[in-house]
């Protein structure tokens, strides 16, 4: 029981795809959209940084499947393992769900300040605040 309510390592341990197969990669990719907040929460913590373009690839094709309130951290995963993440953020960002539209904007400032090229993201980051500016939200990366 001690194990079910131990915190998680902090931070999560990357995704390394000699500890991994095929069958715990889609495990962890049904776990992001799972009940449980924990569960769904390590699973992200562990694919955010596996950056393996089939990982992205397969979560964006099951994000219409998704809880709604799952959705945007898988969107933050399928955008950091996409080959092109900028691209993927803003086809993110051309997407009729809040959600989706949420996670390129927090994919965009996560991945820019850790490592990313800032201009390949300045538009995707531009467009982001210009979005959440219309639509009256205090732009990512602000404080408000």
């Amino acid at each position: 029981m001690y194990v079910m309510f131990a915190p998680p390592p902090a931070p999560a341990p990357g995704c390394d795809p000699a500890r991994l197969d095929a069958a715990g990669v889609a495990l962890l990719i049904d776990a992001l959209g799972a009940t449980s907040e924990w569960l769904a929460g390590s699973a992200y913590e562990i694919l955010v940084t596996a950056r393996d373009p089939d990982v992205g690839s397969r979560v964006a094709a099951g994000l219409a499947q998704m809880p709604a309130d799952r959705r945007k951290n898988a969107a933050i995963v399928a955008i950091a393992n996409d080959t092109d993440p900028p691209g993927a953020a803003s086809r993110f960002l051309d997407h009729d769900d809040p959600a989706l539209q949420s996670a390129a904007a927090a994919a965009a400032a996560m991945l820019a300040g850790h490592g990313g090229d800032p201009g390949s993201w300045a538009p995707v980051l531009a467009r982001a605040g210009d979005e959440q500016a219309a639509a009256g939200q205090v732009p990512t990366g602000t404080a408000g």
